[in-house]
């Protein structure tokens, strides 16, 4: 039977020794054979725990919200993939301030809230959720991109303050006022 997420997050953090390299290599098999996850970088296993991964992959794996909390204690994380899983809600991902790449289409998310997302994030990817509106962006400063195709958003509004923006992607919603692109904003519909 595959090991579930959390039970395995949760015994890595239990452990109040630092992991050996031979564990984590055990370990990182465990998740890339049982939970169908990606890990970039795990062929270099010359680290002495988890919270030195950068990127890390969990598509299709039941994630839910209160597994993000555990997930949020991989502290060196700068790309996250949650595809295709089970999350109504963004939070307990405060301690990633390396984070600079979050992948959530096909969850269940229905306001983008980012609690505790306001660093370093320059890429955010919703699509296919049930978001209804733009809003909840403001600490996102550092936002070059955002996508948000295939939700249920019918107004364009609550993005113009983000300076860094270049990019946002509305294809697949019901927008009533489409506008056209800026010279500093690029929309796609």
């Amino acid at each position: 039977m595959p090991f579930k997420i959390k039970e395995i997050l949760k015994n890595i953090f239990k452990k109040t020794t630092p992991i050996t390299p031979t564990q984590t290599t055990e370990i990182l098999k465990q998740l890339e054979q049982n939970l169908n996850i990606e890990l970039i970088g795990s062929e270099n296993i010359a680290f002495n725990s988890l919270g030195t991964l950068t990127s890390l992959r969990l598509a299709d794996c039941e994630v839910k919200c209160k597994d993000l909390e555990l997930i949020g204690k991989l502290t060196g994380l700068e790309h996250l993939g949650l595809a295709c899983n089970r999350i109504v809600e963004i939070e307990g991902l405060d301690n990633l301030t390396s984070l600079i790449y979050l992948s959530l289409p096909h969850n269940e998310i229905t306001e983008m809230k980012m609690k505790g997302l306001n660093r370093n994030l320059k890429y955010l990817e919703l699509g296919d959720n049930q978001i209804e509106e733009i809003k909840g962006l403001w600490g996102l400063r550092n936002l070059k991109s955002l996508s948000l195709g295939g939700n249920r958003i019918y107004k364009i509004q609550g993005f113009w303050f983000l300076k860094h923006l270049a990019c946002i992607y509305l294809n697949g919603n019901p927008i009533e006022n489409k506008i056209c692109s800026t010279d500093n904003i690029k929309i796609y519909y």
